[in-house]
């Protein structure tokens, strides 16, 4: 900060150093664990900053899955802090896997991250031939 002076008063500079500190947030996945190989499932978590202020239009990514058979869709926080977005079609190892919500962070909040569980079944195969009974 400077002030170039005037008739009443000298020049006088100042400065002072100051760090800017994000906001810390908890995210919680809220979505499905359970999910079906070839159908849908949708995904959700919640942002909050402190436990309690919804951050509002930060993006979240969303998966089900890891390494190469991974599978994510990307949501935007709500009002409430919530973001929900659906895989159309599952394509997972059968039995427990990991799903994950993570936020990148920004220049407002820090990063943050969560896990659950998953357990995927296999696709369910529609018989296509005819049943008939005999007496």
């Amino acid at each position: 900060m400077a002030f170039a002076g005037d008739t009443r008063f000298g020049p006088a500079t100042a400065s002072k150093t100051f760090t800017v500190v994000t906001e810390e947030v908890k995210l919680v996945y809220t979505g499905a664990t359970t999910g079906r190989n070839g159908q849908a499932i949708a995904l959700a978590a919640t942002l909050t900053e402190d436990g309690v202020t919804p951050p509002v239009n930060r993006s979240l990514m969303l998966g089900i899955g890891s390494g190469s058979t991974a599978q994510t869709c990307t949501a935007t926080t709500d009002a409430n802090g919530r973001g929900t977005c659906s895989i159309a079609g599952v394509n997972q190892p059968v039995g427990a896997g990991t799903i994950t919500a993570s936020f990148a962070g920004d220049s407002r909040e820090k990063a943050a991250t969560d896990q659950a569980i998953s357990d995927i079944l296999s696709a369910t195969v529609a018989s296509t031939t005819p049943t008939t009974t005999t007496s």
